[in-house]
Parts: structure tokens; sequence; C-alpha cells
């Protein structure tokens, strides 16, 4: 960051502020076209000032939840109530943007993108709520960022802007930070791990250091206080006034108001300054007054609304909007807003609705459920401003019917459909009487308390601005109208003098309801527009007539005659009975179901229920649904959902109809294992949605039927499903959309797709697939070539990109390129603008598609058209060429090896390097070396004197090792010593003499780090046999003055760390037995966890998960927690990382610790679960939308995205751990999370197998095995545990049921299982399995001798256990002392235990099944006389030793743990170069650490019940 003094103006701040001269009106450059005063939707042009209403913007980082929807209804309202006041009126909402590129990125999506689909979702959030918003802000909007970096300009000027090094508690969430006043230590629940949050928000807070700019808040905390003063009331409700105040009495510091921009690049640059971004809530904030207009042109400061008349905000933003932005305000001269209404929050299950913890409510679905004037009415009557309000479905459907239907709704009714009376007559006779009329007489009680005052009296509500009380006001009037209405009774009192003058008894009482009524109409406009609109029409008021000066009797004497039909029975009802209120309805569904989560209880109450309600619709789906999960045969439950599609109940009701659907979608799809998906779900589901459609009287009702389709068909991947939706959808007015037409083509493309795989399963061709792709294709291509004005032709990049998706995915990338070859005329210089980007984008898809011929024709022409520019002295193109991707260079190279024969390519490889490199003038930067290195890998040419020039130019730079590794690979021997020799002596000649800066020094410690990777690469990783001791001792002493150098620099440790573990390693592996010893891996372990716990930062990610990974293989878990809680893994890194620490966790730690350093692996475990859930939750909530919010250009990348979340394997992982430690524990596993079959053999691996730093040479496996006993499991790890242990398991423990259970007849083993695993998996899963398989399937014959495999096996692994057993003292030297901390021991215990707990139970199961069934078994002569009881014996046995085993030693560890590991840290030369970076104190710290962490891990071995 530049230093410059507060006061100077820089020439970039000068061209902002230009514009905004004061000499002539200002106008936004983008809004040129508009004059110098601005325009508003809902008003007309005038010189007063409108009324001017907020809401905050809303983040799109995630989809909305109803605590945004009342918002915008709350400020909807007031706005709303001012229009009625006769005020001209704006409001603003709209989306805050800023900072958004992490999360655009793990949506796989460019953030303006993201941000553009995420702000049209609060857009149409708005619109479906019937928000009558004027203006929609958006942070990235040019006018907003141009009166940002305004406001920043005077703040400047007026030297309020200072810069200075910041430190302090900053929350990542909240995006500010907090003085150490606002933080407080917190326990995470989930983990046990301490951490430090912000006492406002809850949100976890962490030590940040860093250089931006500050605003000199503390010099306004007088100023605020004196406006506080003056303004006692500005804050709604009080008690929130009193706590800004009391935050600002105790103190303010400056604000610190940009970021770094390596840290935030997405967001408003500060002027003049590219390193640092504006702070978000400067930025922000800002947006109420770019909407007003500012900067203001001199004389119309109010014509856009300024100052704002209320800020409507959440209670948890309060400091920003009642602390800085006053501040923010004062300092700009600017005047402030006169009201914040701060509101509390919904709150769903008791806890506090959050985007970040998925614990939301879909305002989309609730407003598609019950319509907006219901959601509205809820919220306003519901909704808290002092206090948290809790969402519940039951007070919704309450409400609705006791008030809304049976009070508002039936007054209506009765007053206007009256056949004996007339509401117009009533209203001519009676409505011109005098006010002394109605002193006395019937009704005369209501005029007085509640017909003359309600008016005023609500009018004063919002004076305070408490729409909440006057709701509840008009609600208390519409029940005192009723109750008027009720005692008058009126049919009893009519005189049949005339028809239509039922006498003057009757014609008061009708005009006094019917006053109420229309009073009531114009007072409820604000909050349920289209339901008052109806009541006000019904009642005949005239439009110019419903405004809050005629909320007052007699106000007007010309209504009576209704403006619409009134209709008969529900038809013209203001609020008939809702569909989803039934004998048992969708929320008594969803009720029960959680009330009886197990299947089996669920049954039982099921069936009691349809004694009572026979051919319940509900009941019937649900049973049908718990019947799958107890594997009942899918053909009869597919049966009975099918007539459940044809009850009339069903079709009323959308929610059903899709959990039908998705239920007969598993069915059928478990009727053939062979198929995942199936493409639909026939014509009697499909017929289903078309009378539910049927049953709609709207094109709209009807569009929405299509739209629940859509989307359900989606989930469940029916693809020829969702094309018939969006037909149907067509065919009822979207015809000439492009939205729905691309959706179309993505439909069409998906089904062919799916029909293919299935084709390919099941042997049989599928015509229909192929027609499908050329459909698609052709109606791209009809798009392509129609011309701009057409709404559905191809525009601009996005549609080239979607465009490319379709062809390429057909293998039709020929087609594709001949199209491009002749554009429209449109599309030229859109095609041209993006050339290049057009260019990389066809270089990968005929790279995917493997079409090496015009892949190797398309990067020719790159390359001709690089020489060419080269021939006029142009080289840029080819250094762009170069730097933008890399690997078209490896493209070419691989196109060339497909398609001619060795010698061939390397012929034509050769003219492309001396065509492009030839040129002795051409200046080669890193970029130019790196291509020409690769080619010439490629020539197997000479490397060495490359490999020379380049660390001579480049050494000093990270990169440096990464950028030669190939090459050095390819180097001969003789080369590579060559070459180590040539960086040896150039550091030795460049090195900094004690008179130089400390950043040389720095740069050559750098250099010398580099030499050190060259070093291990060539002396350790690819020397074969492996170098000598000597050799990795002697690097490790150099790495170890290195680091001295550099501490800060993770590479000298994590190379420390590796040739560590590479001599563990060997060690193992030597037949020599004095050789055989843990020392280095003990010195490798205590060295990353001193460098962890120096780098007070945390910011190494690898450097922590190693420390982690390798205290696990000592058995340390509580130490490994506490590393892992270092490794910062947040969402999408839980799916990528968690299996290093977890994928075993079962049988190593699955009991909890408590310590205050403590943890517990299985909320661990559930945490990843959850974390992947949500992500799929936030995947789906892009995807999974109604067709006019469909993304049609990046549906197959977030389809591919979900795919891999809603297969991950790491949360496969995670739930057969769980599931074993609550076995283990002996405690229920049937309530756990279950892997569903269909995802066994389709799991995604998406762990990152290479997030340690890649020292190794390329052909060595990530992640090394020197530093995990046991690869991270794979997919194949998770069938066979599944197939095996898991299905056992499932039917000895009563939890749940094995799908797709046959055991194979000879065991099957993942390459990635642990010694002790597989020898347990041969020598009793497989067994237990064959045997249980017979005893459930009788006519699978069961091998005999497995019965007496198992005792032998029993006996052996008893034995085994029995000569483990320590005897203390060992009478060893320390050093060599036995492996008292080692993971693969207690992998061996805890194995050995889950089958312990597993045998008696599969000799009870065998007992009943097989030889107590009263039907006689086949397996029954096959089972030992007197099997069970050995198995007890033999189990007792093993079971005891084990404990013995733990318990030696626990003595061992206690007595001599502390002693042995100190001397093991200090041993040979290694220990001795460790002494200058692990301290005696840190030793000795550190082994009573192990020592008491290693205790608690046998104990957990202990714990292990055998019943």
């Amino acid at each position: 960051m530049r230093t410059r003094l507060t006061n100077s103006t820089a020439p970039a701040l000068r061209s902002i502020c230009s514009s905004f001269s004061r000499s002539s009106p200002w106008v936004c450059r983008t809004c040129s076209a508009y004059s110098s005063f601005r325009r508003f939707a809902s008003t007309k042009s005038t010189p007063e000032k409108p009324y001017y209403v907020t809401t905050p913007i809303f983040y799109v980082n995630a989809a909305p939840h109803v605590g945004h929807l009342y918002t915008m209804v709350l400020t909807d309202i007031i706005k709303r109530w001012s229009v009625l006041r006769g005020n001209n009126a704006i409001m603003c909402t709209g989306t805050d943007e800023h900072g958004l590129k992490k999360a655009a990125a793990k949506a796989g999506a460019d953030p303006k993108a993201f941000c553009d689909k995420g702000a049209d979702i609060f857009r149409d959030l708005a619109r479906k709520a019937e928000i009558s918003n004027d203006h929609f802000v958006r942070t990235t909007d040019k006018d907003h960022k141009d009166a940002v970096q305004y406001a920043w300009f005077l703040l400047q000027e007026k030297g309020l802007i200072y810069e200075q090094k910041h430190e302090g508690w900053y929350s990542i969430t909240d995006e500010c930070f907090y003085p150490q006043s606002g933080v407080q230590p917190w326990i995470e629940p989930s983990t046990g791990r301490k951490i430090m949050t912000s006492i406002e928000t809850g949100s976890e807070v962490e030590w940040s250091s860093e250089d931006n700019y500050h605003f000199r808040l503390s010099v306004f905390r007088e100023k605020l206080l004196e406006f506080y003063k003056a303004n006692p009331t500005w804050i709604a409700p009080e008690h929130r006034m009193k706590e800004v105040v009391q935050a600002v009495e105790s103190g303010l510091e400056d604000l610190s108001i940009s970021r770094p921009y390596d840290r935030l690049t997405w967001g408003i640059r500060v002027p003049d300054d590219e390193s640092q971004t504006i702070y978000v809530w400067l930025d922000a904030l800002m947006n109420y007054a770019t909407k007003a207009g500012y900067p203001f042109t001199p004389g119309k400061e109010e014509e856009g609304g300024w100052p704002a008349d209320c800020h409507v905000i959440g209670k948890d933003i309060v400091r920003f909007h009642c602390i800085y932005w006053p501040a923010f305000l004062m300092a700009l001269g600017l005047p402030l807003p006169k009201k914040i209404l701060t509101h509390a929050h919904w709150t769903l299950g008791g806890a506090k609705m959050s985007k970040s913890t998925g614990r939301v409510v879909d305002p989309f679905h609730a407003l598609d459920r019950y319509g907006p004037d219901v959601m509205r009415f809820y919220m306003a009557h519901d909704g808290g401003i002092q206090n948290d309000s809790s969402y519940d479905n039951a007070s919704i459907i309450k409400l609705y019917n006791k008030f809304l239907g049976q009070q508002l709704g039936n007054l209506a009714s009765r007053v206007t459909r009256g056949k004996k009376w007339s509401v117009r007559g009533a209203v001519e006779r009676i409505g011109s009487a005098p006010p002394d009329y109605w002193s006395d007489g019937p009704g005369s009680q209501f005029w007085a308390n509640s017909l003359s005052t309600v008016g005023s009296k609500v009018d004063g509500l919002f004076d305070v601005y408490d729409p909440r009380k006057a709701l509840h006001q008009i609600t208390e009037f519409v029940r005192a109208a009723n109750a008027f209405f009720q005692m008058s009774e009126p049919w009893d009192k009519i005189l049949e003098f005339s028809p239509g003058e039922p006498g003057e008894d009757v014609d008061r009482t009708i005009y006094l309801s019917a006053e109420a009524l229309r009073m009531t109409g114009i007072l409820l406009q604000p909050y349920i527009p289209n339901k008052a609109a109806m009541l006000l029409d019904q009642l005949g008021v005239q439009e110019d007539r419903r405004t809050l000066a005629y909320c007052k009797p007699g106000a007007d004497l010309d209504y009576g005659t209704p403006l619409v039909s009134l209709g008969s029975k529900h038809e013209g009802v203001l609020f008939p009975p809702l569909a989803i209120v039934m004998a048992f309805n969708w929320d008594r569904l969803s009720k029960a179901q959680r009330e009886y989560p197990k299947p089996k209880f669920a049954l039982s109450y099921i069936d009691k229920l349809l004694k009572k309600n026979p051919g319940n619709p509900y009941l019937t789906t649900w049973r049908a649904d718990v019947s799958l999960q107890l594997q009942s045969p899918p053909e009869a439950v597919a049966k009975s959902l099918r007539d459940v599609c044809q009850n009339k109940v069903t079709l009323q009701d959308e929610l059903l109809l899709e959990y039908a659907y998705r239920l007969i979608v598993e069915a059928t799809t478990r009727s053939n294992s062979k198929l995942n998906h199936i493409n639909t779900v026939g014509n009697e589901g499909i017929k289903a949605w078309q009378n539910a459609a049927g049953l709609k009287t709207s094109k709209k009702g009807r569009k929405d039927v299509w739209d629940a389709l859509f989307t359900t068909a989606m989930r469940q991947g029916c693809w020829d499903d969702v094309r018939t939706a969006i037909v149907k959808y067509k065919v009822e007015g979207a015809s000439s959309d492009k939205l729905t037409y691309y959706t179309q083509i993505f439909a069409q493309q998906m089904s062919a797709e799916q029909k293919i795989r299935a084709s390919q399963i099941m042997g049989v061709p599928d015509r229909m697939a192929e027609i499908q792709m050329g459909v698609a294709l052709k109606q791209m291509k009809d798009a392509y070539e129609r011309p701009e004005s057409d709404p559905i032709a191809v525009k601009d990049i996005r549609d080239l990109r979607f465009m490319t998706k379709i062809y390429a995915r057909q293998g039709k990338c020929a087609e594709l390129l001949e199209l491009w070859q002749t554009p429209s005329a449109h599309l030229q210089p859109i095609m041209e603008k993006h050339a290049l980007d057009i260019s990389l984008l066809t270089v990968d898809i005929l790279a995917s598609a493997k079409q090496y011929s015009l892949l190797e024709k398309h990067i020719l022409d790159l390359i001709d058209n690089v020489t060419s520019a080269m021939s006029e002295g142009n080289s840029e193109p080819l250094r762009q060429l170069c730097s933008a991707r890399i690997n078209i260079w490896t493209h070419l190279i691989e196109a060339s090896k497909e398609l001619y024969s060795p010698e061939e390519s390397r012929q034509k490889i050769l003219s492309i390097k001396d065509k492009v490199f030839g040129s002795d003038t051409l200046e080669l930067d890193r970029p130019l070396r790196l291509v020409r290195l690769i080619l010439r890998i490629h020539l197997d040419d000479s490397l060495l004197q490359d490999c020379k020039d380049f660390w001579k130019q480049f050494s000093r730079i990270p990169s440096c090792f990464t950028d030669l590794r190939q090459a050095v690979e390819k180097m001969s021997d003789e080369d590579r010593t060559n070459f180590i020799s040539y960086v040896e002596e150039d550091l030795v000649a460049t090195k900094p003499s004690t008179e130089d800066s400390a950043s040389k020094l720095e740069d050559w410690v750098r250099a010398e780090i580099c030499a050190l990777k060259f070093t291990y690469l060539i002396a350790l990783s690819l020397k074969t046999p492996c170098s000598s001791k000597e050799t990795q001792t002697s690097l490790i002493e150099r790495a170890c003055k290195v680091s001295q150098t550099l501490p800060r620099d993770p590479d000298p440790i994590m190379l420390l760390a590796y040739c560590l573990t590479q001599l563990h390693s060997q060690d193992a592996a030597s037949t020599d037995a004095s050789s055989k010893t843990r020392c280095t891996l003990m010195q490798a372990t205590m060295l990353v966890r001193t460098a962890v716990e120096q780098d007070t930062e945390k910011e190494n990610r690898p450097l922590a998960l190693l420390a982690s990974r390798l205290h696990l293989n000592l058995g340390l878990g509580r130490v490994a927690f506490q590393m892992w809680r270092h490794v910062k893994v947040k969402e999408m890194l839980v799916d990528t990382l968690s299996p290093y620490l977890l994928s075993r966790i079962g049988v190593t730690h699955p009991f909890d610790v408590k310590h205050h350093q403590g943890f517990s692996a299985d909320k661990e475990l559930k945490h990843v679960i959850d974390t992947i859930d949500r992500m799929s939750r936030v995947q789906e909530g892009l995807i999974f939308r109604d067709i006019k919010r469909f993304h049609w250009d990046s549906a197959f990348d977030l389809i591919s995205m979900n795919d891999k979340l809603t297969a991950s394997l790491t949360r496969q992982l995670a739930v057969l751990e769980r599931r074993r430690i609550a076995r283990l524990k002996g405690e229920p596993a049937g309530d756990l999370p279950d892997i569903k079959s269909s995802n066994i053999h389709s799991a995604s691996d998406n762990i990152d197998r290479a997030v340690f730093p890649a020292y190794e040479h390329s052909g060595v496996h990530h992640p090394y095995s020197f530093l995990l006993p046991a690869d991270i499991p794979s997919t194949d790890y998770v069938t066979v545990q599944s197939y095996s242990r898991e299905s056992v398991n499932k039917i000895l423990y009563r939890d749940g049921q094995p799908t797709d259970w046959t055991p194979t007849s000879n065991p099957e083993h993942a390459n990635d299982e642990t010694a002790a695993e597989r020898l347990i998996s041969e020598n009793f899963w497989h067994p237990m399995s064959a045997l249980l398989y017979s005893a459930h399937n009788p006519e699978t014959k069961a091998d005999a001798k497995l019965f007496t495999a198992l005792t032998a096996n029993l006996k052996q692994l008893r034995q085994d256990q029995e000569n483990t057993i320590i005897t203390t003292p060992t009478g060893k030297d320390p050093i060599n002392e036995l492996p008292m901390l080692d993971e693969n021991v207690l992998i061996a215990s805890y194995s050995a235990l889950e089958v312990l707990r597993a045998l008696p139970r599969l000799a009870n199961e065998l007992k009943e099944r097989v030889v107590q069934s009263k039907t006689p078994h086949p397996m029954k002569p096959q089972v030992p006389k007197d099997w069970a009881k050995e198995i007890d014996a033999e189990v007792k046995g093993a079971f005891e030793a084990i404990g013995k085993v733990a318990t030696s030693y626990i003595a061992l560890l206690q007595k001599r743990g502390a002693v042995a590991i100190k001397a093991q840290v200090r041993w040979g030369q290694t220990g001795e170069a460790l002494k200058s970076l692990i301290s005696d104190e840190d030793v000795d710290y550190y082994a009573r650490e192990y020592v008491d962490a290693a205790v608690e891990a046998w104990k957990g071995v202990l714990q292990v019940k055998l019943k």
C-alpha cells in the first residue's frame, strides 16, 4: 500500500470528482440518458421531498429465507401506508455483493454471474411477495461505485481517513473487526474447541493484523451522543436505542474501512491504491444515499428522498446502521435518516434462521403454498419487533382459519351476499344521516367506540412505527364488527315492506357492517394488497376513494354496487378453505414423521391410522416410504403409489404429489438393481400431473403445476419428465421465451445422455436417444442462426458457451467449428472480443473429446497467428498464449503422440519449437521458457543448460522447483549431478554479505530452500536404491539451519518431516532388527507440532494437516484433533480434506475425550456429514428451481457438482465410521445416517490427494505412503465394508436392512486396508457374512468349513493378543523401548473388539433362524454341536486378553513413556540437528502431553463392553 499525504488528491480521484462539479448537475455515467433529476417508478417528479424508506441490502451468498421476506414486507407496509396517507413514497431494496468471489468459486461460477443470479433471486422474491419497491440497488452498479468513491474522496479530503497497521479481532462471517470489549471466549459445542466470538452476532473471530485505511470514528463520539440525546426515539424499539447509547458511551475505536486486495478482490477498489478494497460497510451503507441521488445536484438534494424517513433493519446489524452510518453521514455533511426501525428475528425450532447453518424456511415455497397476502398478513401479525418470533405452519393455518376465514371473510360474505338486504340500499338510505343520528339506537356504541376511532388509532401506531400493533388494532376492529353483526341478527328483523327495503334496524346493521368492511379494506391495503382490493371491489369502492382520508364513517356514499361478480359457494369468497386443511394433511404428516422416525414403529402407527382413514393418500404414501425402508417388494409399493396419484386430494396438494413421485422413482429403481436412475415414472405418473393441472382454472395455476413437475423430476433425474414439464409449460404461453427454449435444449440433452447410459447397462440400444440428440442439436443450431431481433437467438458469450457444451457433449466439435467460421453479423463483434476465450474453450472441448486431428489443427492455427505477429516484431501474442494457458502446448504434444509415429511426432514438435523459439532476438521470460522446456522434454533434448538458465533467472521465486521438476526427472543421473552442483556453486557465489539488505538475504535463503528440494528429489526420491542415511542426515542438518534463518517458511519444516518419515519407513521395511526404531517418526511428529504452535497466524493448512496426520500415526488422537483445528477446514474443504483425519477414526479413537483440549470423533463426523449435506442443499437451491429461474447456462456444471456432493466418498466414510462408533459404544446405529445403495457403486472421490507439497518425483502416489500407514480409503474400501462388515452388523444389531447384499465366493479386499483390517476381514467378516446370508436365504448352501474356520481364527486372535501383553519393566534402553504409540495397534485392537461384539450375536442369530427354526433349515446339520458355547467362551477369552494388552500398555506409558519419548526425540545426528528447532522445554512438555494422549487412547479400548 503506497503511503501518501492525507489531503493529496490522486489523478484517479480528480477524474471521478470532476463529474461531481457543483457548477452543473451531476449525471452518473451509467445514466447519462436521463436528465439531471431522477425518476421513480411509483411517484411523479415533484419539488417536495418524497417519503423514503429502505430495507437493508441482502447478502447474495445463499438463497433468501423468510427473515429476508419479513424485512421486505415490513418495509413495504410502511411505504404503502405513507402512500395511503396521500404521500409520494419511495422504497429501496437490493443486494450486497461485496466480497463474494470465494462464494462464487465454491459454486463454480464467475463472480459477476454468481451475483447476477443472486440478485435475480431477491428480485423474484420481492415480485412474488407483492413488494412495491421503486429501486433495486446492487453494490456492483456503476452509479453506486462512483458514489462510494466520491464519498471516500470527501472523507479523505477532510482528513478523516488515514493509513495504519490494524490489529484486532476479525470475523470472516461478519467481515468486520470487533474491539476487545466486543468479544468473548466460547466453547464450540460440536468440537469442544475454545474460540473467541463476537458478543453481538456470535460469529467466530480471530486475531488478525494487516495494513489498511482507517476512518476516524472516535472523533464522532460526542457528536453521536449529542444526536442521540436530542433524538431519544430515533431507534425503535426503545431498548435498542439504550444499547446503542451505552455502546458509544463506552468508547469508540477508529474503524478499519479497507481490506488488502489480495484478501478481498471482489469489491470497490480504493481510488489510486490498487492494493486495497473499500470495506464492506462503507461500501454497502452508501447504497441508501446512492439511490436517493447522491452525490446530490445543488438545490435538488431532497428530490430523491434524502434524508431517508426510515431504515428498516434486523437487530443483528444495529451497530453498523446506528453508529457507523450516522458517523459517516456526519463526516460527509449529510442529514441523518429520521428513523431506524429494528426488528427481531424469526426462529425455527427455537434457533435463529441462518443461511450459513441451513436452518431456513424457503420463502418461495411458503409464498407458493399460502399466497403472498396470507404470508404478508402472518408475518406482520406474528413477526417480532421487540422479541423473536417462531415460524410455524400451524400458526399460519390457524390465523387463516380463525381470523381471515371465520372473521373477516365470513363477515364479508354475510354482508355482501345477503339476498334479503342490499349494501347499496343501506348506504343510500342511512349513509347521509347526521352524526347525532348515531348517538342512540342499534349500533351506536359500535359507531362511537370502534368505527369512529379505528382510523386514527391505526394511523397513530404508524406514527410510532409499530405496524404489528396497528394490525392487531385492525383485527380487534374486525372482531368487534363481527360480534356487532352477529348480535344484531339482521336476518330475524327483516320487514317485508318492499323488495330490498328490510327496515331501518336492518339498514343500520348492514350499513355499519359495510362501513366496517370498507374501512377495514382501506386499512389492510398495505398488509394484504390483493385481498384488500378484492374486498373493496366486492363492496364497490372506487379506486380514488381508497386512501386514509376516506377511512372514517360516512366519508364515501357512492359504494355498495359490486365492481366484480360475487360468485356462489366458494367461488369469489374472500378467503376460501385452504386446500391443505384436511383430515390428515401435509403438516400433520410432517409432524408424524418427526415423531416416528423408526420404520418399524412408524409402520404400526400408520396401519392403526389407516383403519380409521382407509385410503388416506397421505398415510398411504407414508406407508410406501416406510415399506421401502424395510425392504418390502418394490413392485407392490410402486402399485400403491400409482393409486395414490389418482386420488383427487393428491392432485390438489403438489407437495404430496411430489412425495409420491419421488417414491415411485425409488421403487422403480429398486426393481432393477442395474439402474441408478430412470427417465420417467411412466404414463400413469405423468397423467396425475396432467389431472392436477386440469383442476387449475388459470394459466398461471397450470404453469405452477408444470413448474413443480419440472423441479421434482429434475431432483430425481427423470429427464424425460423434465422435458414433458417444459413442453406443457410452453403450451401455457411461453413458446417464444428464450429461457424456456434453452432449458428445453438442456433437458433434451440430459434425457438423451441418460438413455445412452441405461442402454449401455442393459445392453439394449435406444433409438430415441439418438433422436433426442439430433433435436437438441437442431434447436441449438437454429438459435445460433437466427437474427439478433429474434428472442431466442444466440447473442452473447454465455450463449456461445452453452452452445459449446451441447456440441461437445455430443462429440460434434467439427460441426461446431464449422458453424463458428461463418457467424451472424451480430455475433461477429462478440466473437472477436472474446477470441482468446473462445480459442481456449475450443482447445478444452477438443481435448476432452479426444478429437486429436481437430485439436492439432486448431492449436497450429493459434501458433501460426502468433508467429505471424512475431514476424512483424510483435511477440505479445506469443506471451499471451504461453501465459494464459500453458496446457495448450501439452495438448499439442498429446495430439501429436496420438496421430503420428514417435519419430513423426518428434519431427513435428521440433519444427514447431524451432518456428516459435528459433529467433535469437526473442526475449524469454518465465512463461516462454516453460513452454520451450515442455517441448524439449518431449523431444528428449538435453535439458541441462535450459535448467541452469532457468535457475539463474528464476531461482528466487517460490515456483522454481515446480517449474523445473519434470525436466530434472527427465535428465540422466550425470546431468542431475551436474545440475545440482551448478545450483550449489551459484548459491555460494551469490551468498549475500552481512552488509546486504535483509530482503536480499531472504531471497537467497528462498533459493537455498529450492536447492534443498532439488537435493531431496535427486538424492532421495529419484535415487534407486535410496540414498544412504548419511546423505539424508546431511540434508536434515542443512534444512534445520535454513529453517532457523527463515522460521516462517514452512518448506524446510515439510522437507524435514519428509526426510525423517522416509527414514522411519526405510527402518520399518528393513530386515535388520537392530535398525528398527521409531525415533525418526517421533522426531518428525514433534517437529511439526512445534512448527504449528510457532505459526502464530495459523495460515499453513498443509503443515497443520501433516501435524494432525503424524500424530494419528502415533495413536495420539487428542493432539491430532488439536492440530486439526488449525487446518481451518471450511465448507468444500470438509469434503476434500476430512478423510486424512477421520477415515479410520472409529477404530482408533471412538470415544469422546473429556478434557479442556478434548474431542469427539462422532461430533466431528456428524459435522462432516451435515456440512456436505448443507453444501448439497445450497447447490440444489441453485439448480432445482422453477423454469423462470432456472440457470440453463450453468446447469451442467451445477448438476455435476451436486452429484459429487450427493455421492461424496468422504460422506460415505463418515457415515460408516459413525455407525461403527455407535456400535463400539453400545449405542443404536439405526437412527444414524446410512449410505444409499445407489451411491455405493457411484461414490465420488473428491478428496484432495495432493494437499501435501510435492517434493517427490511425479510418479509417486499421492498421498505419500511414508506419511500414512495406510492409504486414504477408496471407493473400493467403501464397497467392501458396506457389503461385508456393515451388512452383517445391520442384521445382528437390528438397526437396518442391507440392500443388494450378496456375499462373494471369495473375500474381496480394498488395496487401501491396513494389515490389521485385512486380517480381520479375511478371518472373520467374510465367513460371518457367508454364514449369515445362508441363514437368511436357505436356498443358498453354506460351507460347513466356515464354522471351524471361525473358531480356529478366534483362538488365534486370542493367542496373538496374549502374546502382545507387555511385562513391565521391559529392561530396554529408552531409545529402543517397545512402540507404545502406534495407530496400527489401536486399529488391530478395536477391529478385534468389533468382531468380538458381533460374534455372539451371530451365534444367537444362527440359533434362532437355523437350529431352533420351526421350519427345517438346510443349514442345520452343518452347525457343529455346542458351537455357540465354544464361540462364547473364546470371545470372552480374547476380550480379556485385549483388556490386558491395553492395561499393560498404559502401565508402560505411565512408567517409561515420557523418558522414552524424550530419548527418541534426541536420538542420533537427526536428534542433535533438531535441537535448534525444538527446545528442551518443548520436548519435555510435549512428551508429557503425548503420554497423556496415548493413555487416553488405550483407556478407550477398556471402555468397550462385550455386551
